[in-house]
């Protein structure tokens, strides 16, 4: 049995909040299905917790938009079945207030009774990118008509994750002259070149921007693409992760960042296919239902 509803409760910080009637954080929270579930048939033990659930934080005042997807993993493997669910929130307090509701024990409830077999991570909460159109590009849809000609998107979270004895403030000199700068901006100066490289990529170049932004522990920054498939997100962020003696643009992107961080951060490469939003978008026609089938082909 997941205790997931009893991390969600334990202090966990919130991000400065921003104008509460636009855009405070991004709470994402993974859970990880032992066994094959549909989430969309709510005739199922678990399709009913699930929409439940989904419906529940979806009309929570302070509640922006909601995604949710499947993790795809290579080689095709049906199990364990990963589950993403990103929830942008307007207020922190907001938030707060909700984990102590009725409705929030409720669901606590319902999902220890929950027949499914199941782990949860605790939620992670990032101020990302401020433009909401940003925060769309990245967690959107595959499109529903002609998805052979757009492609069927993927949306990629690579998730840095610093070490405790990382030293954001260490000044790093570059050059004698050019000023000196905090480790952190140093780093974040490199993700920035690495993110243009990405979007420009044969597949990253179907959006027009990402999402990305650091955790609310200061030790974890998160930045998500949407690409065109599978695919060319594989190729890019395999090519990423190699060592690039010859400097070619885009190769080893991620080493470089690891070594401007002195070697004290790793990182988590997912690759997502998103499945329903929350509101849906007007403009999209849908005739399936509210939550479709997860794995419906």
């Amino acid at each position: 049995m997941s205790d997931i509803f009893t991390r969600f409760g334990t202090p966990l910080g919130h991000p400065v909040q921003r104008d509460p009637s636009e855009y405070a954080f991004t709470e994402i929270i993974t859970f990880e299905f032992a066994q094959p579930v549909d989430l969309g048939n709510e005739a199922t033990p678990v399709g009913q917790i699930w929409a439940k659930m989904i419906q529940t934080y979806s009309t929570q005042e302070s509640v922006k938009m909601l995604w949710w997807g499947r993790r795809v993993e290579m080689p095709q493997v049906e199990l364990p079945q990963v589950i993403k669910l990103i929830i942008d929130w307007k207020s922190s307090d907001n938030r707060k207030h909700f984990l102590a509701s009725p409705g929030f024990t409720n669901l606590y409830k319902q999902w220890q009774s929950c027949p499914a077999p199941f782990q949860s991570s605790s939620p992670s909460l990032f101020a990302l990118t401020s433009s909401a159109q940003s925060r769309e590009n990245a967690f959107a849809l595959p499109p529903t008509r002609n998805p052979h000609r757009l492609g069927p998107y993927i949306s990629v979270f690579v998730t840095f994750h610093f070490s405790p004895t990382f030293d954001f403030s260490k000044i790093h000199i570059l050059d004698t002259y050019i000023p000196s700068r905090t480790k952190q901006k140093v780093w974040e100066g490199a993700w920035v070149s690495f993110r243009q490289i990405a979007l420009k990529s044969e597949g990253g170049i179907i959006s027009s921007g990402n999402a990305d932004g650091w955790g609310v522990d200061e030790k974890s920054f998160i930045g998500v693409f949407r690409f065109m498939n599978l695919e060319t997100a594989q190729k890019f962020f395999a090519e990423a992760q190699d060592d690039n003696p010859e400097q070619i643009p885009g190769l080893g992107g991620l080493q470089r960042l690891q070594k401007l961080a002195d070697g004290e951060v790793s990182w988590d490469i997912e690759f997502v296919r998103m499945v329903c939003k929350m509101p849906a978008d007007p403009v999209v026609k849908n005739d399936g239902p509210l939550f479709p089938g997860l794995f419906s082909k």
